[in-house]
């Protein structure tokens, strides 16, 4: 059988790869910013995620301080996530896991804490008085 070569056809052969690689390359590079789009969406709503949880734990400590007015109840950060206890027990963490943690509310009552009104009622309960504290800002 022979051969029968058509005048142009090998340049139409490479033309139509070339078009077939450059929108390849297109669509990689589209999948690539849609791809980074996501991840910076994602990241988004993995923060806004976290803030929610905040807002919760404050809100629950809100409520056990109307259940329970006797006691200071505070949302914070601990090595199980985000955390609702009362102020004496975490008074009595040690000084390595308080300086890991964060207050992010303090309720008596259901009446939200302000700084100077949890640093004086942490020191009041705090024997040697040499703990560092960390309290994060509002969020309530």
């Amino acid at each position: 059988m022979e051969q029968v070569i058509i005048e142009g056809f090998k340049d139409l052969q490479y033309e139509a790869a070339f078009r077939k690689a450059e929108k390849a390359r297109a669509e990689a590079e589209d999948a690539k910013e849609r791809k980074k789009h996501a991840s910076m969406v994602a990241g988004v709503k993995e923060e806004k995620a976290v803030y929610c949880s905040i807002l919760a734990k404050n809100e629950e400590a809100r409520v056990q301080s109307i259940e329970i007015p006797e006691e200071i109840w505070i949302s914070y950060n601990s090595g199980a996530g985000i955390t609702v206890g009362i102020l004496d027990n975490w008074v009595k963490m040690s000084g390595l896991e308080k300086s890991e943690s964060a207050i992010y509310s303090a309720y008596s009552g259901g009446i939200k804490l302000d700084e100077a009104e949890l640093s004086a009622e942490i020191e009041k309960r705090d024997q040697d008085g040499q703990e560092a504290v960390h309290i994060n800002g509002d969020l309530s």
